[in-house]
């Protein structure tokens, strides 16, 4: 994006545009959460997942001042697709700090889903699990295709095309081929 948009305007359209991506996957992930609880025997309500979702939410927020760190560090570059050598020797440390905050902010925030929802379905913290990696599969997979129809609409290849789904294909293929 940064080859085409300049920063501010990157800044701006993601506080315009965030509410409603952040609430369309919030509702949609819930929903998908509730169908499989029901099937672990779940006794969550829409309106109590989509609550447990929010709530396990609240540490992300400690991302906003992150993310405008590495923009003051990085700028216009922060949005571009640069090798790692970009990094300076005083940068790589801060950002290093800055990657390891995030992956912290994720598990707490991820440890906080899974104790609300278990609690919410009333049911163990192991079924919690399974019906999050579950749902998060289905989920994944729902959002590939539309992923993929968008981009047959839009009359766009993804044969050579580093999209995340072909990565993410790629990485599953060398896991069973190393087994």
């Amino acid at each position: 994006m940064g080859a085409v948009f300049s920063t501010p305007l990157i800044l701006v359209a993601a506080a315009i545009l965030a509410p409603f991506w952040g609430y369309a996957c919030f509702a949609f992930f819930s929903w998908v959460v509730l169908w499989i609880g029901k099937i672990f025997k779940g006794h969550g309500t829409f309106a109590g997942l989509r609550a447990v979702y929010a709530w396990s939410c609240v540490p992300m927020i400690l991302n906003i001042p992150l993310w405008l760190l590495m923009v003051m560090m990085f700028g216009q570059a922060l949005f571009l697709n640069i090798p790692p050598q970009y990094v300076t020797e005083a940068q790589a440390p801060i950002l290093f700090l800055i990657l390891i905050s995030k992956v912290v902010l994720a598990v707490w925030s991820l440890v906080i889903y899974l104790n609300g929802l278990a609690q919410v379905q009333q049911y163990s913290m192991l079924k919690a699990i399974f019906n999050t990696l579950i749902a998060g599969a289905i989920a994944l997979f729902l959002l590939g295709i539309v992923w993929s129809f968008g981009f047959y609409l839009l009359d766009v290849s993804l044969q050579n095309s580093q999209t995340a789904l072909l990565l993410f294909s790629e990485g599953i293929a060398s896991i069973w081929r190393g087994m």
